[in-house]
C-alpha cells in the first residue's frame, strides 16, 4: 500500500509494511524474518537488520527473492 502526501511543495510518498521476525535463543542479538508490502502482497526475506533496512529504506525494488502475494503465504529465503 502506497500514498503520497504533499507538504509544502514536495511530495512525500508513504508505504506500509508488515513485518515478522524470528529470534533465536543461540543467537539473541541477530534478527531474521519475512517483510511483505501491503496493498500488494509482495514478501522478502531477510536474514539481518541490515538486510531489512535496505529493503523497508529502499523501497523494496522487485528481485529474485520476492514472492509474489498470489502465492505461498511465506517467502524463501535465496
Amino acid at each position: 500500500m502506497t500514498h503520497e502526501l504533499d507538504t509544502d511543495g514536495a511530495p512525500e510518498r508513504f508505504e506500509y509494511f508488515m513485518v515478522r521476525v524470528t529470534r533465536s535463543a543461540h543467537h539473541p542479538n541477530r534478527i531474521a524474518g519475512l517483510v511483505e508490502r501491503l496493498g500488494s502482497g509482495e514478501k522478502r526475506s531477510f536474514d539481518t537488520g541490515e538486510q531489512l533496512l535496505e529493503l523497508v529504506g529502499g523501497g523494496f525494488p522487485l528481485g529474485s527473492n520476492m514472492q509474489s502475494g498470489t502465492g505461498h503465504r511465506n517467502a524463501t529465503s535465496g
